[in-house]
């Protein structure tokens, strides 16, 4: 859990960044912020490490869904809301 709260960091800063240098600044803050925190410097490294272009690089990814056809679920309502006082 304590990985992906620091790769969910990374991917919002990425989303937040329009150059690469200023998302570099960001990550740094973030990993500085984990270390101060107690997180040994080794383990944020290694996350940093194998996260921090991934991010980078998913965010500049057009991610458009292709729009799929309409699902229409039937409902009724139920007349037993008549008799319930709120």
């Amino acid at each position: 859990m304590k990985k992906g709260t620091f790769v969910s960091e990374l991917s919002r800063i990425a989303t937040l960044s329009s150059m690469y240098v200023s998302y570099a600044d960001a990550y740094r803050e973030v990993a500085d912020i984990y270390i101060v925190r107690g997180y040994s410097l080794t383990l944020v490294a290694s996350w940093l490490c194998h996260n921090y272009l991934a991010c980078w690089d998913d965010c500049l990814k057009d991610n458009k869904k292709v729009a799929a056809d309409v699902l229409v679920l039937k409902s009724e309502y139920n007349i037993s809301w008549d008799y319930f006082n709120i």
